[in-house]
């Protein structure tokens, strides 16, 4: 099931007498990436079975994935895939990239817990924000229950660098 949003009160379906037991609080694995067929990335269903096999009772699934969540759409099919496939309770950060900034409360409104954005470019799909849209979010997120996590490298230097290891590597024996 999806988390409950920030604030919100949440009523247990089903209640357990543990009188003499040993109760261990769940753990939470806030970075997973549900793969759905890319064959380098583990499915939702592997993942949290996984999880509730290690004991962790929660997955948070990270917006670059398939489908990327950086749409409103996306974020409910992938709540709609997740409800029906984990086995432990889940929830999605919302994705941020240059083109979606505007979206973040429709995001949050159906059902994103905080947002992540890079500023690198990590893959196509999810190219970086810039220091102009980073002031932006952070802006727009002061005061507000999300949390943003965010990929702080910096674009020219990891090229700079893939550049210099290229170069070695025509260059010099490694």
């Amino acid at each position: 099931s999806v988390l409950a949003s920030p604030g919100e009160d949440v009523v247990a379906r089903d209640r357990l007498n543990a009188a003499g037991m040993l109760v261990l609080p769940g753990a939470i694995d806030p970075h997973v990436h549900g793969g759905y067929g890319e064959p380098h990335r583990e499915t939702v269903t592997a993942v949290s079975m996984a999880a509730a096999a290690g004991g962790i009772t929660t997955i948070l699934d990270q917006p670059l994935s398939n489908p990327s969540t950086v749409t409103a759409e996306r974020l409910e099919k992938k709540i709609a895939d997740l409800s029906k496939e984990s086995v432990v309770d889940f929830a999605l950060w919302g994705g941020l990239t240059p083109a979606n900034l505007d979206t973040m409360g429709e995001l949050a409104r159906r059902g994103a817990i905080g947002f992540k954005a890079f500023m690198c470019d990590s893959d196509p799909m999810f190219p970086g924000i810039n220091d102009a849209q980073l002031l932006s979010t952070l802006e727009y997120l002061k005061g507000t229950p999300y949390l943003f996590r965010l990929h702080a490298e910096c674009d020219a230097l990891l090229q700079y660098g893939l550049a210099m290891i290229q170069t070695l590597g025509r260059n010099e024996s490694l």
